[in-house]
């Protein structure tokens, strides 16, 4: 199997387990037909990332495009993702992209007002 292929199947073995509270390592291992420890070998080798670096970044990553989209509350948004704790999400937010979520949403806001020319002043 290539990388690419790796790395779709991993990606689909977490986006079907994202509302899985008893999603682990081994869950995902075990979805790939793998050991523990030849699934965190070979993810390290093709994303230099550990597996629970990779299920995290995939599920912010996944928030992000949410958020980009106008999907719902900070909290909902968490939740749909898979991350329950909103103390851990914004966690993983800000390592992933150095703002609270909240942070991004009001950048976002104010990056859609200027791109829409904002309101007419007259004159």
């Amino acid at each position: 199997m290539t990388n690419e292929e790796f790395l779709k199947r991993c990606t689909d073995v977490v986006e079907a387990n994202l509302t899985n509270p008893d999603f682990k390592v081994g869950t995902m291992a075990y979805a790939l037909a793998m050991s523990h420890s030849s699934l965190y070998k070979r993810l390290r080798e093709v994303t230099g990332m550990s597996v629970q670096e990779f299920v995290n970044d995939y599920k912010i990553s996944l928030s992000i495009a949410k958020f980009t989209a106008g999907a719902g509350t900070v909290r909902a948004v968490a939740e749909s993702c898979g991350i329950g704790d909103p103390k851990h999400f914004r966690t993983l937010f800000r390592r992933k992209t150095g703002m609270l979520p909240t942070e991004f949403l009001a950048k976002m806001n104010t990056t859609d007002q200027d791109a829409s020319g904002g309101e007419f002043s007259g004159g």
